[in-house]
């Protein structure tokens, strides 16, 4: 007949088109049963798949309910592929298979533990190096830098080599976390505290684990803002 049904599983196949015909037992061919269901498979969808497949369990033949949908799909639409169409998954979809999270366990506003596994600077552009103005403080008589605050330069010329040297880091930005997850995160230094803070190192140290509300999660990065 052109089907893709098994051999081993015609016969159920034959008994399913002899019963969505309504078949006397008498006047019952099987063969011709199956060729008209072919021709008018809209008779299949009134059977009663669920109470075959426990007659089949019954007999012995374990569990077939899977098997008898499959067969009626085939008989309904014989090579039809009844696959879904493959589709990109979409970054929300991504973050959610690989990171286990979902909209209910990981949204803006949730409390999370995350550990501080750095501090985040902004380098000084060359103008700036340039414009410059290192701060002396008259108790200690040593000289600070504006950027990274070190304070610990006996001399001027000493701040003007920190910067020569490549070895400023920056003014602080903020605090780099990992949540408990695993996701990368970030706590900007305004969020640090409800009063000013110019160095994170303050507030928080590397290793240090931390309660903080997750503002914003960037899907494409797989990061977290706190």
């Amino acid at each position: 007949d052109g089907s893709r049904v098994h051999p081993e599983t015609y016969e159920w196949a034959r008994k399913m088109a002899v019963d969505a015909l309504e078949y006397e037992d008498e006047d019952a061919n099987p063969a011709g049963a199956l060729e008209e269901i072919l021709e008018a498979p809209e008779r299949l969808k009134d059977l009663d798949l669920d109470a075959f497949a426990e007659e089949l369990e019954r007999q012995g033949f374990g569990n077939k309910s899977i098997t008898l949908y499959d067969i009626r799909a085939e008989l309904n639409s014989r090579y039809k592929d009844l696959r879904v169409s493959y589709r990109t998954a979409t970054p929300e979809e991504l973050f959610d298979i690989l990171t286990k999270e979902t909209p209910e366990t990981l949204y803006v506003g949730k409390m999370v533990l995350a550990s501080v596994i750095g501090i985040s600077h902004r380098k000084p552009q060359r103008e700036m190096l340039d414009q410059a103005n290192p701060v002396r403080n008259d108790e200690t008589g040593l000289w600070e830098c504006p950027f990274c605050h070190k304070n610990d330069f006996p001399e001027l010329s000493e701040v003007w080599n920190h910067f020569d040297a490549g070895a400023c880091p920056g003014q602080a930005t903020g605090v780099r976390i990992r949540l408990d997850n695993g996701l990368s995160g970030y706590i900007h230094i305004k969020n640090l505290s409800d009063r000013h803070v110019s160095d994170p190192t303050e507030r928080v140290r590397i290793g240090q684990t931390v309660h903080c509300r997750v503002l914003k999660i960037d899907v494409e990065r797989f990061s977290v803002d706190c």
